[in-house]
């Protein structure tokens, strides 16, 4: 090997290793923003998680509530409640819709 040809050839080879410092300088910087983003979505996921409770939380509520205001809905739409019983009659009491004065509806609210 001549002296143009080593030349050469160390030319040929400090830009190989120059081509692979880079590389191993973009793969790096690649590598610590995929973690960046990995620590990012893990805290989001964390957050969803911590939603997804509270969602579960006041789903409970609100189906506790429709029950209540389902329970309060029937005892006002059953005519049997408007109407006086016999004994009802008797005892000159009034109806349970009546002597209920909305404490169904009440209760339901709260």
């Amino acid at each position: 090997m001549n002296k143009e040809q080593r030349d050469k050839f160390y030319e040929e080879l400090n830009k190989l290793i120059l081509y692979n410092e880079l590389e191993l300088e973009s793969a790096s910087k690649i590598t610590e923003e995929t973690i960046e983003e990995n620590k990012k979505l893990k805290e989001r996921v964390e957050e969803l998680k911590d939603k997804i409770v509270s969602f579960e939380v006041w789903y409970t509520l609100l189906e506790q509530q429709n029950k209540r205001y389902k329970q309060a809905l029937e005892f006002y739409a059953d005519l049997r409640n408007w109407r006086k019983t016999d004994t009802e009659r008797i005892n000159h009491s009034p109806s349970r819709i009546i002597a209920d004065t909305g404490d169904k509806a009440r209760e339901a609210l709260n």
